[in-house]
């Protein structure tokens, strides 16, 4: 997928500015503080004529009253606070004022980082918890890698452009403001300096615009780069036993070539704006300078000031080309962050709103598919079509079928993860659509044939979907789960870290921890993607044994999902999917003495097992 080209409008700044967290009022405070930096050195720099007339007139105080009315204005404004005006007063003043100005603008600058890494904190957090809270139909197409980079690397830079736009306003107000003062000193010089500056900012259209353009494509390859490594990464194992170390380096080196051709460029491209920023200013200056002295005829005292402006006006008119080549260069992150946040928060709403007044759901009868359909977006067919059949409460139901039948689609039906496109999924009596997924998810325990395991302590994982699970509850349900002896073993046993992904375990265990956990949830349906595909036979008899006792003792209901009969056979109720189609149900004997699919499945079971012994 290609980023969508950015289009630069007041709506998409907005916008872009409320997905970076930069409120009113920050963009106020970030303004108010180089407003004030502002008006501290127009102090300090209007001072000046008056201090070179001061010299001129030998300190002749009555003369300058007289001749000068910045002088009188200067006399006034001293004396509102009782001193009299004088070279050494005049200056400390213009001293004080530039002071504080280098003093307001080490504050707005910390207050500008501050805020800047504050912003990027919260959108990545705000970022994070919208991917995950999204449905799974709205993240079904996200690569984790791409996922990724977004949190960690385009999240900065959309925070960056939204600060960097606010500092552009500041700069463009300093110019503006010394350009006012100016005009006030010498119209005709005033004039040719912002005929100089009209014409800089033409001629460095075309770099601003390359910026701009590439600001989409340095998105695109971050993307790229990031979904790249996160994938092989995953896979190193397989690279390895396959020798093709040649074809991962490879493919990494056009990948990172490419995002390092892109970040070049935009590095270059801003360092080639101030190739032509301060030879074109200056040259601006002294023309400027030339003017003032062979055609206005202006007085030195206005001169100096003059120049001291135009100094002073370089660095400005730089930072103000570089800043809006830098929020062009990032504002593509900006726009990007802003539609991918916009389509979590929609995919979100869809879903029926949290209520505090619907009571837990209770599964006292049977989970109910009743003429359950599901056509995946974009698909020709549907996964499931017409599909009805009960899950008892408190029994084992098998759902068994071959790869592709729609199992998995039924398991992210019962979980909430997705909504059916037809019919309705009960909970006894109470269809599930009408239920927020968090009410769902609080009913219903997964556990995948690939189990997830995070990098926090035993002890935690096992507590990670009922928090105020007591030690006994966690150690009783690891029992339950085969999990307890080997935790035991750990450094630490229940409160021994994981490492990421559990990589401190073997699958088996892995499996048999991440079982654990959703027996310590305690939820009305347990459903068991593939339990026994990473357990020894003796731990699979193990399992279903405890399967079986705990159904019995504690009124668990269960739904094992399952290519084969391994563990159908111990279910008290068997369904068997073909085609997105419910082709047979009942009781697991009874299946295998009908000619189906299970009679076919159970029976080439037996052979191999047969031919193992």
């Amino acid at each position: 997928m290609t980023t969508p080209r950015s289009q630069l409008s007041l709506a998409r700044l907005r916008a872009g500015a409320a997905t970076a967290g930069l409120t009113p009022g920050i963009a106020t405070a970030l303004l108010g503080l180089q407003i004030l930096a502002i008006a501290l050195e127009g102090v300090g720099l209007g001072l000046v004529a008056p201090i070179v007339e001061y010299i001129q007139a030998g300190g002749d105080t009555q003369a300058l009253r007289e001749s000068s009315g910045a002088w009188r204005l200067v006399e006034e404004l001293f004396a509102v606070f009782g001193i009299a005006a004088d070279l050494g007063p005049v200056l400390a003043t213009a001293f004080l004022a530039i002071l504080l100005r280098q003093v307001v603008m080490y504050a707005a600058n910390v207050y500008r980082i501050r805020t800047r890494e504050r912003l990027i904190h919260r959108l990545r957090s705000g970022l994070f918890d919208a991917f995950m809270r999204a449905p799974q139909a709205a993240r079904a197409d996200l690569r984790t890698g791409e996922t990724v980079n977004e949190v960690v690397v385009e999240a900065g830079r959309a925070v960056r452009a939204a600060v960097q736009l606010v500092r552009l306003g500041g700069s463009a107000l300093l110019l503006v403001a010394y350009v006012g003062g100016l005009m006030m000193l010498s119209s005709v010089m005033t004039a040719g300096a912002i005929i100089a500056l009209v014409l800089l900012t033409v001629g460095l259209g075309p770099l601003l615009r390359r910026s701009w353009r590439r600001s989409d494509d340095i998105v695109d390859a971050n993307r790229r780069l990031a979904g790249f490594v996160t994938e092989w990464f995953r896979q190193a194992k397989l690279i390895r036993l396959c020798g093709r170390f040649d074809v991962a380096a490879a493919s990494m080196e056009g990948r990172s070539r490419q995002q390092a051709d892109h970040a070049a460029e935009l590095q270059v491209l801003a360092e080639r704006a101030t190739l032509f920023i301060i030879p074109a200013a200056v040259g601006a200056a002294l023309l400027v300078l030339y003017v003032g002295v062979s055609v206005a005829r202006t007085p030195i005292e206005i001169l100096a000031v003059f120049v001291i402006a135009m100094l002073r006006l370089l660095p400005v008119l730089k930072e103000v080309l570089s800043d809006a080549q830098a929020f062009l260069a990032n504002f593509g992150s900006m726009h990007h962050l802003t539609v991918r946040l916009d389509q979590l928060r929609r995919a979100s709403a869809e879903e029926p709103p949290a209520q505090t007044l619907f009571a837990p759901l209770a599964l006292r009868e049977a989970v109910r598919f009743d003429n359950v359909a599901y056509r995946y977006p974009g698909a020709e067919g549907g996964a499931l079509e017409a599909v009805s059949f009960e899950i008892p409460a408190g029994r084992i139901t098998a759902l068994v079928g071959p790869s592709g039948a729609g199992k998995s689609t039924v398991v992210e039906l019962a979980t909430a993860l997705r909504r059916p496109s037809e019919g309705r999924v009960l909970f006894d009596r109470e269809d599930l659509a009408a239920r927020p997924s968090s009410d769902v998810h609080r009913a219903v325990a997964y556990v995948p044939q690939e189990p997830g395991v995070l990098d926090m302590s035993v002890g935690e994982f096992l507590a990670l979907g009922r928090p105020d699970a007591s030690r006994e509850e966690i150690e009783e349900a690891a029992a339950r789960a085969g999990a307890d002896s080997f935790i035991r073993t750990l450094p630490g046993g229940y409160d021994a870290p994981l490492g990421e992904n559990g990589d401190r375990l073997s699958g088996g265990q892995r499996q048999r921890l991440d079982l654990a956990r959703a027996m310590v949830q305690g939820a009305e349906l347990l459903i068991l993607d593939e339990p026994t595909s990473q357990l020894d036979p003796v731990s699979s008899r193990r399992l279903a044994a405890s399967l079986r006792e705990s159904c019995e003792t504690l009124g668990w209901t269960v739904l094992i999902v399952s290519h084969g009969a391994d563990l159908a056979d111990q279910a008290d109720h068997a369904v068997v999917l073909e085609g997105g189609r419910v082709a047979d149900a009942g009781r697991p004997d009874e299946l295998t003495r009908r000619a189906g699919w299970y009679a076919t499945a159970f029976a080439s079971q037996a052979t191999g097992s047969s031919r193992g012994r």
